[in-house]
């Protein structure tokens, strides 16, 4: 029993001196309410289609895609110049690429650019989870670093391209659609004159 007893304590010593050597991992969510697509203006369709549960979740499915994408992870790097920022590659324990820690036979200030920001994604993707919880449509986007202000900073980015992206898409559909129905009401007067 004694024997027993010093084992456990000597698991639970190892245990506690484990944890309080270990960097701390914080996590910042962030939350994206994503609706149905806009109303379609063309010919020979409904202005509101009705859509399947399938369809619905199949959307949804493909915004969770979307916002782990490496499009998206590239950009938030670009925007915040995370690729540049030794704070971000320390808060993911890892180094500042430097022109020795580029790949054999490159060499050069766009090659280490370059691959700065490929690792920069790359940490970026590895530390970002996109949820989808069951019967909702609010996403969760969850970034983990040793830096909790930069995690929430991260998260919000995330989130913020994620929006502007969608809104740009909206802009040129709705402009299409704008050019689509002045089309029309030129051939409309073209055949009225």
């Amino acid at each position: 029993a004694l024997q027993i007893a010093a084992i456990v304590l000597v698991a639970v010593a190892i245990g506690i001196t484990a944890t309080l050597l270990m960097t701390p991992m914080y996590t910042a969510r962030a939350s994206v309410l994503v609706e149905q697509q806009a109303d379609q203006i063309l010919e020979g369709t409904e202005l509101t289609p009705a859509t399947s549960y399938q369809d619905t979740d199949r959307f949804l499915r493909t915004q969770v895609d979307v916002l782990s994408s490496r499009a998206l992870a590239t950009r938030v790097v670009q925007v915040e110049k995370l690729a540049t920022d030794a704070a971000f590659f320390a808060s993911m324990k890892s180094a500042l690429p430097e022109a020795t820690d580029l790949p054999s036979g490159a060499s050069g200030k766009k090659e280490l650019e370059d691959y700065r920001l490929e690792q920069a994604v790359r940490l970026l993707q590895n530390n970002l989870a996109v949820t989808l919880p069951p019967q909702s449509r609010v996403l969760s986007i969850d970034f983990q670093s040793a830096d909790p202000a930069l995690s929430a900073k991260i998260a919000n980015s995330i989130a913020q391209r994620y929006i502007e992206g969608n809104l740009n898409r909206k802009f040129e559909s709705s402009s299409y659609a704008r050019d689509f129905l002045r089309q029309q009401l030129q051939e409309a007067r073209t055949k009225l004159e």
